[in-house]
Formats: structure tokens, C-alpha cells, sequence
């Protein structure tokens, strides 16, 4: 004869749902180990919470209070200094595009050339080896930027500039159709 296997239930206290013990998040205090609301209703509860001034406050104090730790200070330093030390070609290729921006040499777009979006945009540089071409980038949002580096990575075999081409395609039109 077979074990019978039960999976055990738990009610939701804020959206009325039974649901399966593992929809919960552990909770030591509670009889029962688990929250009283699952993991979907809390997620929920707490992006409501950070939308009320009460919450902004406690995430804007909680978070400077972490970046403002002598341990979280050194931790940044050394991983800049890492990272400045072992790809100073790009730390000169992004500092070239920013002094252009200042001096007026180049002009940073106010739309992301893959979604269209009216945002902030990074430049894309399509290659650190030449400094004849560092102030020759592309414009993208902070989302589609990791999404390209994310494609670049996972798809080595294509070329850097297919892979542009197909994030521009994300537009109707290509980035032309961007006012």
C-alpha cells in the first residue's frame, strides 16, 4: 500500500483564499510556522505600504542608513576601484561620453532608442577598443540596456550590431517613429 500524501491548506487572511501551505512565507511566531497572508496578498500589502508617505519615509531612511555603513562604504570603494582597475578603457570611454554631453559636443536624446520610452538613457558603447569611436553610442533606457548586455551574453554567435538592429525593431517604424 502507497503513502497518502496530503498537502496541507492554509486560508489567506486578506484575500479569502485557500491556498497551499507553501503559497505562505515561514513565520517562527505563528502557531502554524507560516504568515497569515500568502506570499502574493503580502508582496501586495507592501507595495501599498511604499506608496504611502509613512512608507517612502521608512525606505528612504532604511536604505541610507545601509549605504552610510562604514562596511557598505568600504564594500563600494573596493568594487569600484576592482572594477576601474580591470576595465579602465571603459571607465575612459564612459567619462569621454559625459564631458561630450557637458561641452555641448554631444546631445543626449530624451527618448530610449529600443522602447520609445521619454526617459533617462545611458550610452552603449558598441566598443571600448578605439577611441576614435567612444563618443559613438547608442541611447537606452536602464531596462533595455540590461536587456541588450543580458542578449550579448546569451548569444555570443551574434553579431553586436544584429543584436542592435533587433532592439530597435521593438518600435513601430524603428526609432524613427520616436518625436
Amino acid at each position: 500500500m502507497e503513502p497518502v500524501v496530503t498537502i496541507k491548506t492554509k486560508f489567506c487572511t486578506k484575500c479569502k483564499v485557500e491556498k497551499s501551505r507553501l503559497e505562505f512565507s515561514k513565520r517562527a511566531a505563528s502557531p502554524d510556522g507560516r504568515q497569515a497572508y500568502c506570499k502574493s496578498c503580502k508582496t501586495e500589502s507592501h507595495r501599498e505600504y511604499c506608496q504611502t508617505p509613512v512608507g517612502r519615509e521608512s525606505n528612504r531612511k532604511s536604505s541610507e542608513k545601509c549605504s552610510r555603513t562604514p562596511t557598505r562604504k568600504k564594500s563600494y570603494k573596493k568594487s569600484n576601484k576592482k572594477f576601474k582597475e580591470l576595465h579602465p578603457e571603459r571607465v575612459k570611454a564612459v567619462a569621454a561620453v559625459n564631458n561630450a554631453i557637458r561641452s555641448g559636443k554631444l546631445h543626449r536624446p530624451p527618448y530610449c532608442e529600443s522602447c520609445g520610452k521619454e526617459v533617462f538613457v545611458i550610452g552603449h558603447h558598441k566598443s571600448y577598443d578605439d577611441e576614435d569611436k567612444w563618443l559613438d553610442v547608442d541611447w537606452f533606457c536602464k531596462k533595455c540596456h540590461v536587456e541588450l548586455h543580458r542578449l550579448i551574453k546569451l548569444l555570443p554567435e551574434i553579431t553586436h550590431g544584429r543584436l542592435l538592429r533587433l532592439m530597435r525593431q521593438r518600435l513601430p517604424g524603428g526609432t524613427d517613429n520616436v518625436k
